[in-house]
């Protein structure tokens, strides 16, 4: 993405800005970046800077996990794995295979909220009570990872009335029969289950945005307190990539499926900030909310893979495996809001360190570990689960220049 390759640079780039230029549109003193603080309550306190300004956060951030959904899908089939030998029994009674139940046994649970580092950068100007803000932000990207042994992945297959089975369909096993002095070898044939010796699950997300507003700041009341707000637009990304690779078993090496699922959201948003001067510190409160239009893109790719031979025991008997690729579009109304609480000590006039919290809410997001449609030989996408909600938030530590 852009915004992770040049982050670093826009922040320098804006300081430089600030440094080179002191007094651009602010009059003859300038910023006075190291004047005394100013903590005057004579006729509600001093009043707020104005000019450009510039922020720094640093971000350590919560992205939740996606909801619980199974690895395969739900219900069961019966499968076999083992051929009953008969030794010295009647020549009528064929050996048997040894049959159960399979299940998903493999689910998400295991993937967990994680807190990530990350970076946002705000700068404007307000000049006159009027100004604009620009707020740019990246988180992550996260990355977790689960293994597990001797899974259980159920798919569909489906019955094909000529031959009267499906593409998991092979040979289990060659049992004998003895009967006196004579003996016969029995291929025995039925469904085989889909069992990893060992199954990993890879999920990654990536989110960033980035939002321009006119900015209209009210006079300071008699408490000393001001009020800011917004109107403008904004454009948010949650983009989230779920991976599986399967090892071992009636399917080889080869099988994974990978499942993307990017939110592309914009729409217009409104807001507004809270704030007061009490002594060097500095309190303030501030929501927005987004109506946003999300265009989401779910894009699916695996290989079935396949080791064996016409007759191999525990191999398809006619299906040797495939590669598949999936891409679906949906529009969704995605609506954000978000909430920020802050302190701000004055180090000196226009520079000041912060901390705070901010949190947002974001409904209609496309995680693709339960858009998954497990079935063989292409698998598929679901969009009938497209619409989860995300809650984003953590902690900010950082500093201000000029606001």
């Amino acid at each position: 993405m852009p915004i992770n390759r040049t982050s670093s640079r826009i922040a320098i780039a804006l300081l430089t800005t600030f440094l080179a230029y002191p007094a651009f549109g602010q009059g003859p003193l300038g910023m006075q970046l190291f004047a005394p603080a100013d903590t005057s309550t004579y006729g509600g306190g001093n009043p707020p800077n104005e000019g450009y300004f510039f922020a720094f956060d640093g971000l350590f951030w919560s992205i939740p996990a996606p909801r619980k959904a199974l690895i395969g899908t739900t219900g069961y089939r019966e499968v076999a794995t083992n051929v009953i030998q008969h030794i010295n029994g009647p020549q009528s009674q064929e050996p048997v295979t040894v049959t159960y139940a399979q299940t998903s046994t493999l689910h998400t649970d295991d993937l967990q909220a994680e807190f990530q580092a990350g970076q946002r950068f705000e700068f404007g100007r307000v000049e006159d009570n009027n100004g604009w803000l620009v707020s740019i932000f990246r988180l992550g990207p996260s990355s977790q990872k689960v293994s597990a042994n001797n899974v259980d992945v159920l798919l569909g297959d489906e019955i094909d009335p000529n031959t009267g089975h499906g593409l998991l369909y092979g040979l289990i096993g060659r049992g004998i029969l003895v009967s006196g002095t004579d003996s016969w070898i029995i291929g025995k044939w039925d469904n085989l289950p889909v069992t990893f010796d060992q199954a990993t699950i890879h999920d990654k997300v990536d989110t960033w945005g980035v939002e321009a507003s006119y900015l209209r700041r009210s006079h300071t009341f008699h408490n000393g307190g001001n009020v800011e707000l917004f109107l403008g637009a904004r454009y948010f990304e949650f983009n989230e990539v779920f991976i599986v690779h399967g090892y071992g078993g009636v399917l080889d090496d080869n099988t994974y499926w990978k499942t993307s699922g990017d939110n592309h959201i914009v729409g217009p948003q409104i807001g507004g900030r809270y704030f007061k001067q009490q002594g060097r510190w500095t309190f303030s409160t501030e929501g927005r909310f987004m109506a946003g239009f999300n265009m989401q893109n779910t894009v699916q790719q695996g290989e079935f893979g396949y080791l064996g031979s016409p007759n191999s025991i525990m191999k398809p008997e006619a299906w040797q495996g495939s590669a598949y690729s999936h891409r679906e579009t949906v529009n969704e109304f995605s609506p954000l809001v978000e909430l920020r609480v802050e302190a701000k000590y004055m180090i000196t006039r226009a520079v000041t360190f912060k901390a705070g919290w901010t949190g947002f809410w974001v409904d209609g997001i496309a995680r693709p570990n339960d858009m998954i449609v497990y079935q063989v030989p292409d698998m598929g996408i679901s969009t009938a689960n497209n619409r989860q909600s995300v809650f984003v938030n953590g902690v900010t530590v950082g500093f201000e220049i000029n606001r």
